[in-house]
C-alpha cells in the first residue's frame, strides 16, 4: 500500500488555523434569557448601522461556504458602553495593535469572514449578561471566563 504524499506546508497552514472549543450543553440549558440580536458583517460600510448605545456583542466567524448561512462559530463575547465605537475598534485599532494578541490574530487571519452580533443592554446589566453568555458559550478567544467555568476548562 502506498502512503500518499503530504505537503508539509499545508500541515503548517492548517495547524495555524486550529482552535479548540468547549461545547457544554448543560451550560447552554442554564442560559434562559432571550435578546434581540442584530448581525452585521465587520466592515467599514456597516459601522453606521450599529447603535451608539451600551450592549453585549459577540464576534462570529462565518465562512459562508456553498451558501450555507447557518454555519458559524462564536469566537468572542464582550460588552461595550458604545457598540458603534467597539465595532470601529475591531475595524481599526484592534487590527493594527497586538494589545490583545488572540483578537489581533483572529481579526487579521479571518478578515472578510468576521461578523459582529450585538444587542442593546442597559449599562447596569452588562456584567451580568456578559458573564452568563461566557458561562454558556465558553468562547475560545476570551481569556477571562467566570471562575467556576475557568477552573473546569483549565483542568483539561
Amino acid at each position: 500500500m502506498r502512503i500518499p504524499f503530504v505537503d508539509l506546508t499545508e500541515i503548517d497552514e492548517a495547524m495555524a488555523h486550529r482552535l479548540s472549543f468547549v461545547l457544554w450543553p448543560r451550560k447552554w440549558k442554564k442560559y434562559v434569557r432571550s435578546h434581540g440580536w442584530r448581525l452585521e458583517r465587520l466592515e467599514v460600510s456597516k459601522r453606521a448601522m450599529v447603535p451608539d448605545a451600551p450592549g453585549i456583542y459577540t464576534l462570529i466567524l462565518q465562512p459562508g461556504i456553498a451558501g450555507h448561512c447557518s454555519c458559524s462559530y462564536l469566537m468572542y463575547v464582550g460588552q461595550a458602553m458604545s457598540l458603534r465605537t467597539r465595532f470601529g475598534d475591531y475595524l481599526g485599532r484592534e487590527r493594527r495593535e497586538s494589545g490583545r494578541p488572540k483578537l489581533f490574530h483572529f481579526l487579521n487571519k479571518y478578515d472578510g469572514y468576521v461578523w459582529f452580533c450585538y444587542t442593546k443592554v442597559a449599562a447596569k446589566a452588562l456584567n451580568n449578561i456578559e458573564n452568563g453568555l461566557l458561562r454558556a458559550y465558553i468562547p475560545p478567544l476570551n481569556d477571562q471566563l467566570p471562575s467556576e467555568v475557568s477552573r473546569v476548562v483549565s483542568a483539561f
